[in-house]
């Protein structure tokens, strides 16, 4: 299911909370066009402004959504972002989770994965 412009426009209007975010008619229609461009469903959109909203202190810019949004999907217009610099999700935040989450799998029972059900 796509995006409805009243998603869009909601999800752009929460970012506005944000200090340093640009004012003005033509920055809300150019932020829901680069919104649309990456998110691929409205869950999706959710997590995105939802995480923005929780980790950044003030506004960091289309570069940064792309670059968050990345860290878990391919955005939908297949664009990746850059680097990633919110905190919990930088480059070195994921590849520590991704060796957390390693040592976790191999501490479990050596044993055929059908006797583990």
């Amino acid at each position: 299911m796509g995006i409805s412009d009243k998603e869009l426009e909601m999800a752009a209007a929460r970012l506005a909370l944000l200090p340093f975010f640009p004012a003005g008619e033509v920055s809300m229609s150019l932020v829901m066009g680069e919104l649309e461009r990456i998110a691929h469903n409205p869950e999706r959109l959710e997590w995105l402004v939802d995480t923005i909203l929780s980790k950044c202190a003030k506004w960091e810019g289309p570069a940064q959504l792309r670059a968050l949004y990345s860290t878990r999907w391919k955005p939908k217009d297949g664009m990746e972002g850059v680097e990633c610099s919110i905190a919990g999700h930088t480059p070195d935040d994921n590849e520590a989770r991704l060796i957390e989450d390693h040592a976790k799998f191999k501490a479990l029972p050596n044993k055929h994965p059908l006797e583990l059900l």
